[in-house]
């Protein structure tokens, strides 16, 4: 076996040869520890192999330098050292997809909201679906880019039920939440560095669109086809969403008493919203909308405990209803009213509960400024408030420009001096 201690000069990038013991680069002559690689041939093996000495737990390490030639071998052994020198060594390059995902379960999402999970959840058992990914590392551009497109294919869930073909918005959903995985994966120092991943384009403007009142009053009347036995106390939620702009978890959480979550303070007409409540992760007192205000002040003072709206579904069950079930129901609504709030590569969508803060948003975005609005919907950024809801009804608009040039000439023609009569210059 033929054995070859080395060290590397950082500055030159050079790898110098040793006699006896292994030579010192320049930084280490000024104090810092080197680590000395040994370059050598196994018996029996091909290729070359690198073996030096942890300096952290003085265990002896090997790594294959992937080369039959020496002078490649030596080369690989300078790059090595320098990145054990500068901390950038990635020697967990072997983890396997299971470890990974069990200790980001364990790790990253304690202390994010249970919906966090449940998204990161999603996309996992996809990846492992599509992918089945052995290794870490195994998760590359390659595996990426299949991964999208197998995610654009129709696919059904069962026999007897038709293919479906996953939005552009949803496919991002899923890469945006790898990507966040795969780069906390490099923090760790699991993966040298992230694959690159190409994202699909933006959707422009809303997954769905703002209701009108009298799609609202459709919804209303069909309540009856999610055969509840409480319909009145989702009447109740429909109200409440179309005059809070709540979103349906937030409305579900709404309480008379408990600051836990989300309470009402009819007083101030406003809401104390706790951090984990929304889904901007922030306390607020959000101001109330005037009709809101008042729908809740109709509700007798002896029944204002417990939570706000109760709708029980389908089932008599005595936990309360989930949210993606009441969502689904809601749907089912929408659906029986007939109000369909987009089309796409044919596949219908009809109103859900968020198209119901939609119609909020807009109608608001009329009468206030666009920072109220901002605090009213509780955006994280403006440029949210102004991309979905300022300017986007061009005929209101066309209205508006119509009524402000009539009141402008209107004023004008009050406001200018009459013209003068002409005098009678003839004396006679």
């Amino acid at each position: 076996m033929q054995l070859l201690n080395i060290d590397t000069n950082i500055k030159s990038n050079s790898v110098r040869r040793a006699a006896g013991s292994p030579f010192l680069s320049n930084d280490s002559k000024k104090g810092i520890e080197a680590v000395a690689i040994t370059v050598f041939k196994p018996k029996g093996r091909t290729n070359y192999s690198c073996q030096w000495v942890d300096p952290v737990t003085g265990r002896k390490k090997t790594r294959s330098a992937g080369t039959k030639i020496k002078r490649d071998a030596e080369r690989f052994a300078g790059n090595l050292e320098k990145q054990l020198a500068s901390g950038t060594y990635h020697e967990d390059i072997r983890m396997t997809w299971d470890s990974f995902r069990e200790r980001f379960e364990d790790e990253y999402l304690p202390g994010h909201a249970q919906k966090t999970h449940d998204c990161y959840g999603t996309v996992f058992n996809s990846l492992e679906r599509i992918i089945d990914p052995k290794l870490l590392c195994s998760v590359n551009e390659a595996a990426i880019s299949k991964f999208q497109s197998e995610l654009r294919k129709p696919r059904s869930r069962s026999e007897d039920k038709p293919k479906t073909v996953l939005s552009e918005a949803t496919i991002k959903f899923h890469l945006v939440h790898l990507k966040a995985a795969l780069n906390w994966a490099v923090e760790q120092r699991f993966i040298p560095v992230a694959p690159k991943i190409r994202m699909p384009k933006n959707p422009a403007g809303m997954k769905g669109r703002p209701i009108t009142k009298e799609e609202f009053d459709r919804m209303v009347e069909k309540v009856d086809v999610i055969d509840s036995k409480t319909p009145e106390e989702w009447k109740l939620l429909l109200n409440g969403l179309w005059w809070s702009g709540l979103r349906l978890g937030e409305a579900l959480k709404l309480h008379w008493t408990d600051e836990s979550n989300i309470c009402v303070d009819l007083e101030n007409e406003l809401l104390h919203i706790q951090a984990h409540a929304q889904k901007g992760r922030r306390y607020t007192q959000t101001p109330m909308a005037p009709e809101f205000v008042d729908m809740l002040k109709e509700v007798p003072t002896e029944d204002r405990e417990g939570f706000v709206f109760n709708p029980i579904g389908s089932r008599d069950r005595k936990q309360r209803i989930r949210m993606d079930t009441a969502s689904k129901m809601i749907a089912r609504m929408g659906e029986a009213a007939g109000v369909k709030v987009s089309e796409t590569e044919g596949k219908t969508k009809y109103a859900s509960a968020h198209d119901f803060r939609r119609a909020f948003g807009l109608r608001w975005s009329r009468l206030i400024m666009p920072t109220e609005l901002k605090e009213v919907m509780r955006h994280e950024n403006i440029a949210t408030t102004m991309q979905f809801y300022v300017g986007q009804d061009a005929k209101q608009t066309v209205k508006k420009l119509r009524q402000a040039s009539a009141n402008t000439l209107a004023n004008t023609s009050k406001n200018s001096p009459k013209p003068a009569k002409e005098k009678d210059c003839n004396p006679l």
